[in-house]
């Protein structure tokens, strides 16, 4: 494998031997025995420094528990990802997966980068622990070496990659080759979970597991700062799972000033902006507890979603913060409507709803009495708690407890009785009425 290396700019281009290596369950081990999780790991880096070395590679990276290595020869990667597995044999055991793909990367001064990175390390993350996988273009460059053993896992459709690709176990004495090529349409993501409630934690990792056994947990967190850390020493998974309020504070501050490169699924019990905000936006938000039905239709989008660092998660992510902070702030505890010459102070205990007629705003009380207001009805909406009230409609902002009586209507539209009794007719559109259900059900 040799090629010329190209420029562009201030990158330069070349065909490179890709190896991707990680400790299986490093989190698990540390959580058990800290003493012995700092020993693995600084065997691992001791072995991975020597070993890339020896065989012309170039370490470019540690992922906390994981590398990142190039080679200018499929057979050297090749041979050091053998060597490598040799010593995690010996005690103390490392559960280590390696993949290898050969491609075009890009290499800048401070880092490299390319769809050929990518690739490796999803053909990583396929592996178990002792085992080293790789992908048809590195099969091909070696297929003549008898000193190679390998078995075909069969073609894979990896996310955001146009063309299936062919997956090959390496099967020399000792190494580990999965059992089962994993099927074309049954593509796994890496899911990191961020939730602070151990039941809920569990019932999460369940239902993941439930649609798709072949999704990973990549680590489970339960808060802000360990989330922070996390991030900063691994590559980003394929998807996030994070609860909202976590035991040291929002979960937003873990995104805040970084670059999302991949979709949150935020997971808790909140009010209908911010339901309108993630449907608007395209980042998904689910309900406790937590439907199989929902959480797999959220993570079939993120299959079919693009990861890209985007300019506008971190607008989205203060629109966002901004919606939350309005579940703690002072909503308007009454309303002074004038009535003639007197002045009639309306606590917001009583009104049951709002409605605008003929450009002027009405508060309906529970004893049935009508007062006006100089407040808009989008006015209203902003001052009232979205806990108890909800906008159905253009003309009506109305409070749980007005609610008599809800029927299917026309086109998936919900028609509403209330109390105090209305004249008008109250409906909810078809596309409002999923978010007014989840109001109800909250």
């Amino acid at each position: 494998m040799q090629e010329a290396s190209t420029s562009q700019g201030n990158s330069q281009r070349r065909l490179a031997a890709i190896l991707f290596a990680d400790i299986e369950g490093f989190t698990a081990i540390m959580q058990q025995d800290e003493v012995l999780g700092r020993d693995t790991l600084a065997k691992f880096r001791r072995a991975t420094k020597t070993k890339v070395q020896e065989w012309n590679g170039d370490l470019t990276q540690y992922y906390g528990d994981g590398c990142l290595c190039l080679y200018d020869s499929a057979v050297d990667a090749l041979r050091c990802a053998i060597e490598l597995q040799q010593e995690f044999r010996d005690e103390p055991k490392i559960p280590v997966r390696i993949g290898l793909h050969l491609g075009h990367i890009y290499v800048e001064s401070d880092h490299v980068y390319g769809d050929s990175i990518n690739i490796a390390s999803r053909i990583e993350s396929m592996g178990t622990p002792g085992s080293i996988l790789l992908s048809q273009s590195v099969h091909a460059d070696i297929k003549d070496r008898t000193e190679f053993v390998t078995r075909s896992l069969g073609s894979i459709n990896f996310k955001n990659v146009a063309e299936p690709i062919l997956v090959h176990g390496l099967a020399n004495e000792g190494l580990v080759v999965p059992h089962a090529p994993m099927a074309s349409d049954s593509y796994g993501l890496q899911i990191l979970v961020i939730e602070d409630e151990p039941l809920a934690a569990d019932r999460i990792i369940k239902i993941v597991k439930q649609i798709n056994p072949n999704h990973v947990i990549l680590d489970t967190l339960d808060t802000v700062e360990d989330s922070i850390a996390w991030l900063d020493e691994h590559r980003s998974p394929d998807v996030i799972l994070s609860d909202i309020q976590l035991a040291d504070g929002l979960s937003l501050r873990i995104f805040a000033g970084r670059k999302i490169s991949c979709p949150i699924i935020f997971t808790t019990a909140f009010e209908k902006y911010a339901i309108q905000a993630f449907e608007v936006k395209g980042i998904d938000y689910l309900l406790k507890p937590i439907k199989a039905d929902r959480l797999r239709e959220a993570l079939d989008r993120c299959i079919a979603a693009t990861p890209q660092i985007n300019d506008s998660s971190d607008q989205l992510l203060e629109e966002f913060k901004t919606l939350l902070n309005a579940k703690s702030k002072d909503f308007k505890s009454r309303f002074l409507c004038k009535l003639g010459t007197k002045i009639k102070s309306v606590p917001i205990e009583s009104v049951r709803y709002f409605y605008s007629q003929n450009k002027i705003t009405f508060i309906v009380t529970d004893d049935g009495s009508r007062y006006p207001t100089n407040h808009t009805l989008d006015e209203v909406d902003e001052l009232v708690d979205p806990r108890l009230f909800f906008r159905v409609n253009r003309q009506f902002v109305i409070h749980f407890d007005a609610i008599n009586e809800i029927q299917p209507y026309f086109k998936g539209r919900l028609k509403l009785n209330l109390l105090p009794r209305c004249d008008e007719e109250i409906t909810v559109s078809s596309e409002k009425s999923p978010i007014f259900k989840t109001w109800l059900d909250r």
